[in-house]
């Protein structure tokens, strides 16, 4: 009878888990890093895409703000704050500030009336169509309770044809337009991105 069995000891066996506890935390280590990285990462490119189409509409809308070739004077800046912008453009042609296009399917936009401001106490970028009319309607960009998306920041700065900041409305050629945002990251907290671009109004300060 073989008084010698093949097995390990209890040292052995020791050592054996202490190295594998060393090897598992330094995988766990690398692992959890790259993990948070890379969810960072993909959170931060969605902000920006998001951010980057609302810009695009806004300078599309805004650029056009004054329109018509029906009327020279009665279309343009409405309102010019530093978190409100509100403007009219003749989308349909017609000479007439139209608050709403609904009986219209061929003209895009739904109103002559347009207004972009930034909501504070919902932290949320909104876009209304004809404000202060029975056909006003309010669509949120960015933020809000039900968006994991949140604005920090929305700041307009008008200038003239000169390229100085003016308080004017009827001086008005370009505007800019400043948007910061932020997003869960998970374990890294929020990112922010900031967006920042300026716009030549085509139709004001001729």
């Amino acid at each position: 009878m073989n008084r010698y069995r093949a097995g390990f000891t209890l040292v052995e066996l020791m050592v054996t888990l202490t190295i594998f506890g060393i090897v598992a935390g330094s995988l766990v280590g690398l692992f959890v890093p790259m993990t948070a990285g890379y969810i960072s990462q993909n959170a931060g490119a969605d902000l920006q895409q998001t951010i980057r189409a609302v810009a695009d509409l806004m300078v599309r809308e805004i650029r056009m703000a004054g329109f018509s070739s029906q009327s020279e004077n009665r279309f343009g800046i409405i309102e010019a704050e530093p978190n409100l912008l509100s403007f009219s453009a003749d989308w349909d042609n017609d000479g007439l500030i139209t608050p709403s296009h609904r009986d219209n399917p061929t003209v895009f936009e739904e109103s002559d009336l347009i207004s972009y401001s930034l909501d504070a106490d919902n932290r949320s970028l909104r876009r209304i169509t004809a404000q202060d009319t029975e056909d006003e309607s309010s669509q949120t960009l960015i933020g809000g309770p039900s968006d994991h998306m949140k604005m920090i920041d929305l700041t307009f700065t008008y200038f003239d044809q000169q390229g100085k900041e003016t308080d004017s409305l009827a001086d008005i050629s370009s505007v800019g337009i400043a948007l910061a945002a932020s997003t869960p990251a998970g374990r890294k907290g929020f990112v922010k991105q900031v967006h920042q671009t300026q716009v030549k109004c085509r139709n004001l300060g001729l």
